[in-house]
C-alpha cells in the first residue's frame, strides 16, 4: 500500500530533492556560491537516500515475488506427486480391470494434470513480466511441454513407465526450481539491504543471480538429453527406464 514506511520515506526524500533543486536554481540566479554548495550537498544527500529507498523497495518486491513463486511451485509439486502415484497405481492393475471405468479414470487424471499446467502458466507469466530470470522462464516452458505430454498420455490411458518417467522429470524440475528460489530468498535476506552488491540502479537487481541461471541452463540441457534418449529407445523398441 501507499502508506508503508518505505513509501512514506520515498515521498519525503523526493520532496527534499525538489526543494534542493529549487534552492540550487535560486542560488544560481543570485550567483550565491555558498548557497549553491549547500544546495548541492542537500541534493546529493537526497539523491543517495532516494536510491537507498528504491533499493529497499526493489528488495521487498523481489522477496514477495520469490515467496509467491515458491508457494506456487510447491503446490504444483504436491499435485504432480499425486498424479504420479495415481499413475503407478493404475499401471499395477491387471488387464481384466482395465475397462471403460479405467479409461474414464485416465481422462480424469489428465484433467488433474491440466490443472497443474494452469498453475505453471501463471508462474511463467510472472517470470516473463519480471524479465530478469530468462533461464527460469525457459525451464518453466520446458517443464510445461512435459506436462502437455503427460496429458496426452493420460487421455489415451497410457500409464506405463513412459508416462511415469515424464512425471518424474516434472517432479525433479519442480524440486530444482523450489531449491533455487529458496536459495535466492536466503541470499536476498543475507544481503542486508546492500542492493545486491551491484552498484547499479536499484531496478537492475535481478530476481536470481547469474550462477543460479547457469545451473538452471545446465539442468535444462540434461533434461533435454534424457528426453532425446528416451524417445530414441522408444523408436528402437528398447525398454524405457522410468527413472530417466
Amino acid at each position: 500500500s501507499d502508506d508503508t514506511p518505505a513509501k512514506k520515506r520515498l515521498k519525503a526524500a523526493e520532496e527534499r530533492m525538489r526543494e534542493a533543486k529549487i534552492k540550487l536554481e535560486n542560488a544560481k540566479r543570485k550567483q550565491a556560491l555558498d548557497d549553491q554548495e549547500v544546495a548541492l550537498k542537500e541534493l546529493k544527500a537526497a539523491k543517495e537516500e532516494l536510491e537507498e529507498i528504491l533499493r529497499q523497495l526493489r528488495e521487498e518486491e523481489l522477496e514477495r515475488m520469490l515467496a509467491q513463486l515458491e508457494a506456487r511451485y510447491r503446490k504444483m509439486l504436491e499435485l504432480q506427486i499425486q498424479v504420479y502415484k495415481t499413475t503407478i497405481g493404475m499401471d499395477n492393475r491387471p488387464d481384466e480391470e482395465r475397462g471403460r471405468d479405467f479409461e474414464v479414470e485416465g481422462v480424469k487424471l489428465s484433467k488433474r494434470e491440466k490443472a497443474i499446467i494452469d498453475e505453471c502458466d501463471k508462474a511463467i507469466m510472472v517470470l516473463k513480466e519480471e524479465g530478469s530470470a530468462v533461464a527460469f522462464t525457459e525451464a518453466g516452458e520446458l517443464m510445461r511441454e512435459d506436462m502437455e505430454q503427460i496429458v496426452k498420455q493420460l487421455e489415451r490411458t497410457n500409464v506405463s513407465v513412459v508416462t511415469q518417467g515424464l512425471d518424474l522429470e516434472v517432479i525433479k524440475a519442480l524440486e530444482e526450481m523450489i531449491a533455487a528460489l529458496q536459495k535466492a530468498q536466503k541470499e536476498l535476506q543475507a544481503s542486508g539491504g546492500g542492493g545486491g552488491g551491484g552498484g547499479g540502479q536499484p531496478e537492475d537487481q535481478p530476481l536470481v543471480d547469474k550462477i543460479a541461471e547457469l545451473k538452471m541452463i545446465r539442468s535444462m540441457q540434461e533434461r533435454i538429453l534424457l528426453r532425446t534418449q528416451r524417445y530414441g529407445k522408444l523408436l528402437t523398441g528398447e525398454g524405457v527406464d522410468a527413472t530417466t
